[in-house]
Order: structure tokens, then sequence, then C-alpha cells
């Protein structure tokens, strides 16, 4: 009997490692086993696709064109670019490109280098990764691949393997203050809410820096165009997702006087909003092409194409490195969107400054 019991007991233990083994076949065919995983992936259809089940050319049957990987930076639907990330990565899917767009916490620097480093260590051909705030991290990934093709926009990094995508922020933002200054102080275009006496205006950003600035100088600038001693006020969140902060922070504004705040923010842009809808007050917003149109407390929103730039560059049969892509101002390019219901005058202000600097920038 025991002789029995010990060959069963053999047999059992034959069994379980033979299945172990089977397993860990199973999971490592699974992977694919050659790309290190950044992070969540931010939607269903991406988390759906797999190393092993590429798209294919439906034409030809070939395989895709090419590998990108995309880093971004929170997942949130209030970022002002994770819509355009997830409709570029659509477009490029169209296309026959392998895409993959991986999140990471956007509070946590920690988290952005993790990711940045999986990406890179990836067998991707294309790399995208934005904005400023990841600039460091992008330079020290974009160094040790200098045969990866890496895409980032708002940056000055200056690498042969990188291309930086510049949008005229400092001209979008002066359209953005001078709608502010208008519906400030003009009382024709903004019956309900100027006041010829008043001559405060808000900004919520997240950090000072190269950035914010060209945003907060375009801003205070347009916003003087309408009257020159207007007082442009700024505060720094130190964050973009914190809606607390930026609730805390706009609220101190429009308690101050501010009758609009330009709110550069990403998840914490909602603080923003409630604190307008408390106070009855305004709101001008950035966001992409992608982005809703805009709807009360939101008076205008400062439109960046980052959709269409991301998907030009990638999909060009030449790609240039080392160099920068300039987005200047125009309706197809950085523009404010104005909201449809207020006076057409106020779209007309922002149409007629395009139009000057159109001829100024033809005389040069």
């Amino acid at each position: 009997m025991k002789r029995f019991l010990k060959v069963l007991l053999g047999v059992v233990l034959v069994i379980l490692v033979l299945g172990a083994v089977a397993i860990g076949f199973a999971l490592v065919a699974g992977t694919g086993g050659t790309e290190p995983d950044p992070g969540s992936e931010t939607s269903s259809e991406v988390a759906a696709e797999s190393e092993s089940a590429k798209p294919t050319d439906v034409a030809t049957g070939e395989a895709t064109i090419a590998k990108v990987r995309i880093a971004l930076n929170g997942k949130e639907e209030t970022r002002q670019d994770f819509r355009a990330i997830e409709d570029a990565a659509k477009d490029l899917r169209n296309e026959h490109y392998d895409v993959k767009v991986f999140d990471h916490d956007a509070i946590n620097s920690d988290h952005w280098q993790t990711t940045l480093r999986s990406i890179a260590a990836s067998d991707a051909e294309f790399l995208v990764a934005g904005t400023g705030q990841l600039a460091p991290w992008i330079l020290e990934a974009a160094k040790v691949t200098p045969d990866k093709y890496w895409i980032t926009w708002d940056t000055d990094i200056e690498l042969p393997n990188v291309t930086n995508i510049r949008f005229d922020n400092q001209r979008g933002a002066w359209l953005a203050g001078r709608v502010a200054g208008l519906a400030t102080v003009d009382t024709e275009l903004f019956p309900q809410s100027a006041n010829p006496d008043a001559r405060i205006v808000g900004i919520v950003a997240a950090y000072p820096g190269a950035d914010s600035d060209a945003y907060v100088n375009g801003f205070r600038d347009g916003a003087k165009s309408v009257r020159g001693d207007m007082d442009v006020r700024v505060i720094y969140t130190n964050g973009i997702e914190d809606a607390t902060q930026a609730n805390n922070a706009a609220n101190q504004l429009y308690t101050d006087g501010a009758q609009v705040v330009f709110s550069l923010l990403g998840k914490g842009n909602e603080g923003v909003l409630a604190a307008a809808r408390t106070h009855r007050k305004q709101v001008i917003t950035v966001g992409t092409e992608d982005t809703k149109a805009p709807k009360e407390p939101v008076i205008a929103t400062l439109v960046r194409p980052l959709r269409r730039e991301l998907v030009d560059l990638i999909t060009s049969n030449n790609p240039q490195y080392q160099r920068t892509v300039s987005v200047g101002v125009g309706q197809d390019d950085v523009y404010l969107e104005v909201r449809p219901d207020l006076n057409t005058k106020v779209a007309e202000a922002v149409d007629d400054q395009i139009e000057a600097w159109e001829k100024e920038d033809e005389k040069k």
C-alpha cells in the first residue's frame, strides 16, 4: 500500500510540473516576449491589440508599415491633448501602422521616466511623447536611442533623432487676451457681463517656465491691446491635474475682480470651470482640433492641430530629423474658436487680427 501511495504521489508531481511549464510557454507566446509593458493603455480598442495580432494592409496582405508607440502624460479626457492623441492613433491604424498608446500617472514624475524608458526599449520605429513637462526625460531616452525617430511637442530638445512641433502659443494667447479684454470692458459685445471700469483678467497655469511664459506674455499683450492699464494676474498651481488647487486659484482671481480667467491646465481645468459657474464669470481654455465647441461658461478655446501634425509627420515618406515644425496662427492652424452664440463681432475681431498678422508676415 505504501509503495502504491509513493507511485501515485510521484505521478501527481509530474503532472503539476508539466502543467506549470505549459502555462509558462503560453504566457511567453501571448506577450510576444519582445516589448516591455510601459503602463496601462488608454482605451479598450488599444488594449485588445497584441504583438502577435498586428493589423495588415488589406490590399497587399503585407505587415504593418511601422510601429508607433506613444507615451501620454495622463489619460483624462479633460486633458487638452488626450483626444487628439487617441484620434491620431486611430488615423494611423487606418493607414496600417501598428500603434499603441500608453498612459502614466500625470502627477508622479517617476512614472513618466519609467514609461519613456519602456517605449524606448521597444522595437518601434516611431516614438511620440509630450509635452514640455516631460522634456528632461524625453531627452534622456532619445539620447540612448539614436536609431529611433522621436516626435514631441512644446519642447526645445535638439537631437539628431528628434522633431519638435512648436505651436505659435504666444500669438494664439494674444487672441485669447484680446477676447478676454473685450469680455471685460466692451458692453456692446458683452452687454451682460462687461463693465467699462473693470480692468482685471487672470491666468491659471501649472508651472512657470518657457512654455507658460509664451502663453502669459501673449495673453497679457492681447488684453492690454483692449485697455492699456489692464491688470493681468497669474497664479501657478504647481500641477495640471489638481482640480482643488485650480478651483482655489480661480476663486481668488474671480473674487479679486477678474471677469475672465485663461486656464492652461489639464484635469485641473474642471476646478476653474466650477469656480466660473459659482461666480457667474467666464473662462478661456486650450484644446486641440478634436475639442468640443466651447459652451458656457467658456467663451473661447485656443485650438492647436496636434492630431494633424502627428499624423503628417509619421506618414511622411521622408522624415526630417533634428528640426522644428512651426505651426502658426490661422483658421486651419492655431486658432481661437469663439463660442457660436456670442456676438459675431467677437469672432470677426479674431479673424481681422489673424489677417493683419498674415500681411505683416508676407512683408518680412
